[in-house]
């Protein structure tokens, strides 16, 4: 009777262990596919920059474009100006133009005046 009892735990036990062997191989194998998903997931965030990057890339596309625009617009801007002072210079005398450039110049140092005094303004205003 002893050794039946005995027999039946024994069996009980094997069948206990197997179980846990079973269920320790099944749980690694969920562990290991996971661990599988998160490397490709840091690969795949590795491979490809992240949106922002991207974002960041075109925005900067963008305002070069918009800078050399305008680098070509000023240089329009200053054949033009050049080319007017050249017609003047043939049509009027020295002293004529003088008379018509010195008020341009005022008007471009109050400019750059009116520009740096914003610029101040507006520095003070952030630090408030």
């Amino acid at each position: 009777m002893i050794s039946t009892v005995i027999n039946i735990l024994l069996i009980i036990l094997i069948s206990a262990a197997t179980a846990f062997c079973i269920f320790a191989i099944i749980y690694l194998k969920k562990i290991a596919e996971q661990v599988e998903a998160v490397r490709n997931d840091v690969h795949e965030y590795i491979e490809k920059p992240s949106p922002l990057l991207e974002n960041l890339e075109d925005i900067s596309g963008k305002v070069n474009h918009i800078v050399s625009e305008v680098g070509n617009y000023w240089e329009e801007i200053d054949d033009l100006v050049k080319n007017i002072r050249e017609r003047f210079l043939m049509i009027s005398s020295n002293r004529n133009f003088r008379e018509i450039e010195y008020p341009v110049k005022y008007l471009v140092k109050n400019a750059k005046a009116l520009a740096s005094g914003t610029s101040a303004f507006w520095k003070e205003y952030k630090h408030k």
